[in-house]
């Protein structure tokens, strides 16, 4: 075999190789949302040993959630879900914000589905201010519903006793 053959197949093993699937990296249990189909930046999971890179999906966050942070480009109107993945709040805080009037959405309307421009959020969430505000406002409501909550427990209590 000739020196040109032998780097013809190098090469050509080599691309046989990238193109594996066992190399590519998997999230298990991974199913992208309908209207999710953009390009993704491929996240490194856990148990993949390459240099120089770290884990990017944490414990406590689903695939799908780690697939949409790794979008290249987020779409400009978020769905309540892919807000409260880009913010870091529960889709049920982000929905006691809004009817609070704290929390800026692009629809009105009972009934429908909740949209929140990615500009707004953005402004939001690089305010650090507005953020505590927005964390400590979340705190004193459930704080309130956890009150309530054995203030009844305590009622019933003492009823059946």
């Amino acid at each position: 075999m000739t020196r040109e053959d032998s780097k013809y197949q190098a090469a050509r093993e080599q691309i046989r190789k990238s193109l594996d699937r066992e190399q590519t990296p998997q999230i298990p249990g991974l199913r992208l949302r309908p209207g999710t189909g953009t390009a993704l930046v491929p996240p490194v999971p856990a148990n993949l040993p390459l240099p120089n890179t770290y884990p990017r999906n944490p414990e406590n966050m689903s695939a799908e959630a780690v697939a949409f942070l790794c979008l290249l480009h987020h779409p400009w109107r978020l769905n309540l879900w892919q807000a409260s993945v880009l913010s870091g709040f529960t889709e049920d805080d982000l929905r006691e914000l809004i009817a609070l009037g704290l929390f800026p959405v692009l629809n009105e309307g009972a009934g429908t589905t909740i949209y929140i421009a990615l500009t707004e959020l953005t402004a939001i969430m690089t305010n650090p201010d507005l953020v505590r505000e927005l964390s400590r406002t979340i705190n004193r409501m459930h704080r309130a519903r956890n009150e309530e909550k054995a203030r009844r427990r305590a009622e019933r209590e003492a009823e059946a006793a």
